[in-house]
């Protein structure tokens, strides 16, 4: 029975125009069709009491499909008690796994709160959830903690789909359940500073059905659409544009935002309250309860309301589950880093393929060091070219000169016979012209001023960036707080430049304190002005008028009111902080240290140094 939009009357299915007021009935889009689901093995999803799981299995939570600890009863996830008959779900035929997303979230630049993230958003931009403000999101985020998902997925402990490579996630299935990533510090490039905010928790297991609790079977097609059969409906899912930039294997996504086969609503109003209408007729869509999935009641066509719209009717800003269909081996499995890779690979067929066809990672690495050997090849061939030609050319021009010096001592010596047999008397050179001309100088003409070099550009404060985490309170409860400036081209080179062994920065660095005028810091040791690497850990601590800068083996004091250094130690061993490199740019990561009895603890990769706060020595 189809019901007119207009007026709500029932009409035959197959009416296209209302019997009662003539208005015009939509036709519903048909919904994809569904292939047979993949093959699971066979046999029942309980495990009988007692009896060992197949290989390749795993056990997971009846209640929400994550993995199920050995050592555990019940799911630290959704606190569903399994006992001793927890699920388990065979592996799949294609050698695919299932990663699911416990928790993704952001923090918002505006009001600090932490957002959530219900699927994979790559597009650069992000809404806050609790505050509503838009903001830029560095979508090279989603690599390293998808990197980490992937990883805990293929290399989890037991049972899990294959003996596990040397991991450290060897306790995941045995008394852990969930594997937390989260990013920290900025990243610095020619685009300016970016924060590094994500933070994912993962665990493996296997997607079910809400009603019926049973794995859900997932097909896939050669676009990369995912087909999901519950007891309730059928569901289509997709993969964003561009997914394979951030991770080339994932085959599939099951999250609300990623489904197709139900268009989102239209949504109605402003900034304040807002209205959800159905996207076929347009009819006012009642929400009772705040689910994404809604059927409009008038033209009974589902529809689904995105993440960002649900929290904008009332939704708690609370993360929710979402899964990952991974396909290939994981780089920890392999033993590959994937920070090595090739950034500049620009051969998008070759990880198209990849993606589609199940190539391998290793074939694709070995491949890409090929190429990396091929530009190095390619690279030191011009350059020998380059010193053939430079010889050649010096030599040449050491010949020329050979040659003109003996003809310059014939003609001199020709030159002196024939003056002194000429009848005209010598000239004599007196007095100051002879001087000129012993010397070469001429009256004339001033000479040349030494060319003066450029001034470096003076930086105002608001060419520096306020580093999170690097703020302090000083003497009578001010604010100290570190900035930075990543230089470039004025003073004399490229942000970023790779001298073909590491990435080297040039950066600048200002205190300012409350009620202040904020001071540049002079270039000294610490904080490193020259910087190799693509990754920098500072931290600082505040203690009366001295505020102290740690950054490699550097422990530096300044003093706010005088505006210059007080003391600089060097602890003998590198601060240890927690910056990941960044692909791009330079990743600055900042910490705050709390000084106790006039001693500063400083963590470094041999354990901790003390160093006194009010004349930088250090303390064995």
């Amino acid at each position: 029975m189809n019901h007119c939009p207009s007026c709500g009357a029932p009409n035959d299915p197959a009416a296209r125009f209302c019997n009662h007021c003539g208005g015009h009935i939509p036709v519903a889009a048909p919904v994809a069709s569904f292939g047979a689901p993949p093959a699971y093995g066979g046999g029942a999803f309980a495990q009988p009491q007692g009896g060992a799981a197949p290989p390749g299995s795993i056990r997971v939570c009846p209640g929400c499909g994550v993995v199920a600890p050995v050592a555990r009863t019940s799911c630290s996830v959704c606190n569903h008690t399994w006992g001793n008959q927890p699920l388990i779900v065979p592996a799949r035929a294609d050698d695919r796994y299932w990663a699911c997303i416990v928790e993704c979230d952001f923090e918002c630049r505006g009001c600090g709160f932490r957002s959530p993230l219900d699927s994979l958003d790559i597009d650069g931009e992000v809404e806050c959830r609790k505050c509503g403000l838009p903001q830029k999101f560095e979508v090279d985020q989603w690599k390293e903690v998808l990197y980490t998902a992937q990883n805990v997925a293929d290399t989890a402990g037991p049972p899990g789909r294959r003996p596990p490579c040397e991991t450290p996630y060897a306790m995941i299935g045995v008394d852990k359940t969930t594997v937390e990533h989260q990013l920290s510090g900025f990243v610095m490039d020619g685009q300016g500073m970016r924060s590094r905010t994500l933070r994912l928790k993962v665990a493996p297991g296997h997607p079910l059905d809400p009603q019926t609790k049973q794995p859900l079977p997932c097909e896939l097609d050669e676009r990369g659409n995912a087909y999901v059969q519950t007891s309730g409906e059928r569901a289509v899912y997709t993969l964003p544009p561009d997914c394979e930039d951030v991770n080339v294997d994932i085959a599939a996504i099951l999250a609300d935002d990623h489904r197709i086969d139900r268009q989102p609503v239209r949504v109605a109003g402003g900034a304040g309250a807002i209205a959800i209408n159905c996207p076929t007729c347009n009819a006012a869509l009642p929400v009772q309860q705040l689910d994404s999935l809604v059927t409009c009641p008038y033209c009974r066509n589902p529809a689904r309301i995105p993440s960002g719209t649900l929290f904008k009717l009332g939704a708690a800003p609370k993360s929710r589950p979402w899964w990952i269909l991974f396909e290939d081996e994981s780089y920890l499995r392999l033993g590959i880093d994937p920070n090595a890779d090739d950034d500049d690979d620009d051969d998008d067929d070759d990880d198209h393929d990849h993606h589609h066809h199940g190539g391998s990672r290793l074939a694709e690495a070995q491949a890409a060091i090929a190429r990396q050997e091929a530009m190095n090849a390619a690279r030191q061939a011009p350059a020998a070219k380059s010193q053939a030609m430079t010889l050649a050319i010096v030599g040449g021009v050491l010949g020329l000169v050979a040659v003109s010096a003996v003809v310059f001592v014939i003609m001199a010596r020709a030159t002196t016979a024939g003056t002194s047999s000429s009848a005209d008397p010598p000239t004599e050179t007196t007095g100051k012209k002879k001087s000129a001309a012993a010397t070469g100088d001429d009256d004339d003409k001033p000479a040349k001023a030494a060319p003066e070099k450029p001034k470096p550009k003076k930086l105002a404060r608001a060419d520096f960036q306020d580093l999170k985490g690097c703020t302090c309170t000083m003497e009578g409860g001010k604010k100290a707080q570190l900035a930075i400036h990543l230089d470039g081209e004025s003073v004399g080179m490229v942000v970023g430049e790779d001298d073909g062994m590491t990435v080297k920065f040039d950066i600048s660095y200002m205190l300012d304190v409350e009620g202040k005028t904020p001071f540049q810091l002079p270039p000294v040791k610490g904080p490193p002005f020259k910087v190799k690497g693509r990754a920098l850990d500072l931290g600082v601590a505040c203690a009366g008028d001295t505020f102290v800068v740690v950054a490699t083996s550097s422990v530096v004091a300044w003093s706010a009111k005088k505006a210059e250094q007080i003391w600089s130690v060097d602890v003998g061993a590198d601060y240890k902080g927690t910056s990941t490199p960044a692909k791009k740019g330079i990743n600055v990561n900042c910490t705050m240290f709390a000084p106790a009895g006039g001693l500063l603890k400083v963590p470094t990769t041999v354990g901790f140094k003390s160093v006194k706060l009010d004349s930088g020595a250090v303390v064995k």
